[in-house]
């Protein structure tokens, strides 16, 4: 019995999967898988859009083009046919990006838009996995990407042209200027983000806690300098279409919209749980409740963003990329989970915190520390997300299919919580590991190696 709890330590698994990886025949195989995947992914996308026939109609994609060609003409791109619940939901700055490629690459500009954000993930996994102080090797990085794409949830991105993969090469791109000490450069990306979608504006709360004030200055005027820009195709109705948008906002934070399971955050549990409303059988009707249950998600999320970027927690120099990928990643979880619109793509995010924790995990497990269990436990969550976002077939716990959604009764309506349970128990995890593990430094004293 002994001999087997032996073998099956950490340090030895980890020793057994080092001497397996440094197979060249292995190291090939998991290239060319990779590669496999990635094709897979792409005729699985392809083969979805020409059997709807019609695409983009009654995709994300038609939105944008609409709203796109509308800006074009000088007009409201929120005047544009909704279809539905769904509108063109973001500031303008997108739909100008949409209308640039609509004018470059005409009938085109949907697909050509498809294979760019597909780059923009393959790009954002090598920039996470090569650029942050440490190195995975290579086929790993590929293979992740691969599994990445060949789930249903960066299929249906893909397929409704959605922009969280833009997104999320945004945010790394702000976070390496940042760690390198170019303030206004990390401002700009991030403010382009926002600008897409302002929710991701919580990077200045991250910042403020920080006390990075320059940076924080940085990302809120080049926010408000683009914010404000984009309003002005539509001269000389800027203030109206302004209304038009904090409107459309309101439609999206609605219970109206909020509580479709598609919205899976602790607000729109609590509306599915305790609210009258189309898409589920409440267990009771008690609006108090419902925000009873987002209060104490709240208190949770905030109190563990709170540890997550508190300033002076350093780890060791080799690890302070692979540290700043978690707990900016981390931050974005805890805060997402109560967000008022939290749907499954929007993980993608905070893959940072995957990557991180992965990277810090292992480091943990080689060196054999006594408390690598609480690092397994951590890495264990976040991977239950990824896995989630990974998965190439439909889950239990998806609800994208709108037949599905009548059934939402008794203990079934928890599991349409599950991405913002899951983003939650990640930070959570995280700020327990931050606070036991890294050390807290002050002036004149050095950071803990």
């Amino acid at each position: 019995m002994n001999g087997l709890a032996s073998a099956l330590r950490p340090k030895r698994i980890s020793d057994w999967l080092v001497a397996l990886d440094a197979q060249l025949w292995l190291r090939a195989a998991a290239a060319l898988l990779a590669f496999v995947l990635i094709g897979v992914a792409a005729v699985w996308v392809a083969n979805e859009i020409q059997v709807r026939g019609d695409w983009p109609a009654y995709t994300d994609m038609d939105l944008y083009l609409d709203a796109a060609r509308e800006l074009s003409h000088g007009r409201n791109p929120y005047d544009a046919p909704d279809q539905g619940l769904h509108r063109y939901p973001y500031p303008p700055l997108f739909a100008e990006l949409i209308a640039v490629f609509a004018a470059v690459f005409g009938a085109s500009a949907g697909y050509v838009w498809i294979v760019t954000t597909a780059l923009f993930l393959l790009v954002s996994v090598w920039l996470m996995s090569r650029r942050f102080g440490f190195a995975a090797p290579a086929h790993l990085a590929l293979l992740g990407a691969g599994l990445l794409l060949i789930g249903r949830t960066a299929r249906a991105d893909l397929m409704h042209g959605q922009l969280n993969f833009m997104l999320l090469l945004l945010l790394l791109l702000g976070l390496m200027a940042w760690r390198a000490r170019r303030m206004w450069a990390a401002g700009a990306f991030w403010a382009v983000a926002i600008c897409c979608k302002p929710f991701l504006g919580v990077v200045v709360f991250f910042l403020v806690r920080q006390k990075s004030w320059k940076a924080a200055l940085a990302t809120v005027a080049f926010s408000a300098i683009l914010f404000w820009s984009s309003f002005l195709p539509t001269y000389p109705n800027v203030f109206d279409t302004f209304e038009s948008w904090r409107e459309t906002t309101r439609h999206y934070a609605s219970i109206e919209y909020a509580a479709n399971p598609l919205n899976q955050s602790f607000y729109a549990l609590g509306l599915r749980l305790f609210t009258s409303n189309d898409y589920s059988e409440a267990w009771l009707i008690a609006t108090p409740l419902a925000l009873a249950l987002l209060a104490l998600a709240a208190v949770v999320a905030i109190a563990t963003f709170w540890i997550i970027a508190a300033p002076g927690r350093a780890a060791a120099p080799d690890e302070a990329g692979a540290f700043d990928l978690l707990r900016f990643g981390a931050a974005l979880a805890a805060l997402l989970s109560i967000g008022p619109v939290t749907e499954g793509d929007h993980m993608f995010m905070v893959l940072p915190g995957v990557v991180g924790a992965m990277a810090l995990t292992w480091r943990r497990i080689r060196a054999d520390s006594p408390r690598q269990g609480l690092w397994i436990a951590m890495a264990t969550a976040w991977l239950v997300l990824a896995l989630v976002l990974a998965w190439p077939r439909q889950l239990l716990l998806y609800f994208g299919d709108e037949s599905t959604w009548v059934h939402l009764r008794g203990a079934g309506i928890l599991l349409s919580g599950a991405y913002g349970v899951l983003l939650l128990t990640a930070a959570v995890f995280t700020a327990i590991v931050i606070r036991r593990e890294f050390a807290v430094t002050r002036p004149g004293r050095p950071a803990a190696a």
